[in-house]
């Protein structure tokens, strides 16, 4: 015989029904009996023995019966040796707490059949690829409303669990309460359209002021060289080539004649 530990899922709180369900039949089982054996004035802990051996020898919600399980048949009496007459009065308590039970399991198995809803559906998450981005439902306090966060990764999914990647590390949540999460794209083309203007902007910027350093540029060689003939002819077939040819991305030298040339007051060795 082994134990199998199955960790319950964030937010699924139909997971902690699965012991409690169990209470009321084993509350009221415990009830009939202690009624029955009043004057055999039997122990809490027989009677809770006993309580527990009526609902194992009953069908459950499932149709299935423990006892018949385990053992494979009801353990019977013997004919041959009467049984005590306190045997006989516990047997009969059994009985009764199991007709009891009996009942109590059909009006679930009703209850269950009148509430019984559509489940909602999870095809989106299985058909979502690894990594996708998910939206996930959390519960506030008391009083507050829920909201969905996120978005966060997809990391895998087993069956109707998704293990997904929060910022406190990977966390499992039921399909149930994950959703695709869908991104505006005309917020996306916005975005990059904003990005290409900025661009084209910033590099607009850079060819005005390649345009004015070749215009500041020219105006000094132009007060410079006034007294040059053959420094305008230069300078003239430069600003056409300047035309012609597209700008580049480096700034074009300054091509100046040395000192003595340009002022006239010095004197030439």
């Amino acid at each position: 015989m082994s134990i199998t530990l199955k960790t319950v899922p964030v937010e699924a709180h139909w997971s902690i029904d699965l012991v409690e369900r169990y209470h009321a039949l084993l509350k009221c089982s415990f009830q009939i009996i202690s009624e029955e054996l009043k004057d055999l004035k039997t122990g809490k802990d027989v009677i809770l023995q006993m309580a527990i051996k009526a609902i194992n020898d009953s069908a459950g919600p499932n149709g299935l019966i423990p006892t018949l399980q385990v053992f494979g048949a009801y353990p019977r009496m013997c004919h041959s040796d009467p049984p005590n007459p306190s045997i006989a009065q516990r047997a009969t308590a059994i009985q009764k707490a199991m007709n009891e039970i009996k009942k109590i399991n059909c009006k679930h198995l009703v209850n269950n059949a009148l509430n019984q809803r559509n489940g909602l559906r999870t095809e989106d998450i299985h058909d979502l690829s690894l990594n996708s981005e998910v939206l996930v439902w959390r519960e506030a306090k008391v009083g507050k409303a829920g909201r969905w966060d996120g978005p966060f990764k997809l990391i895998s999914i087993e069956n109707e669990t998704c293990k997904l990647a929060p910022l406190s590390g990977p966390t499992d949540f039921r399909s149930t309460l994950v959703k695709p999460y869908y991104r505006d794209i005309r917020n996306y083309d916005n975005e990059n359209n904003n990005n290409d203007n900025d661009s084209n902007n910033h590099s607009h910027y850079n060819d005005n002021d390649n345009d004015n350093t070749d215009i500041n540029i020219n105006n000094s060689n132009d007060f410079n060289d006034s007294n040059n003939i053959c420094n305008d002819r230069t300078l003239e077939s430069t600003t056409q080539n300047n035309i012609e040819t597209p700008l580049r991305q480096n700034l074009p030298r300054n091509r100046e004649l040395p000192t003595r040339f340009r002022i006239p007051n010095v004197a030439m060795l």
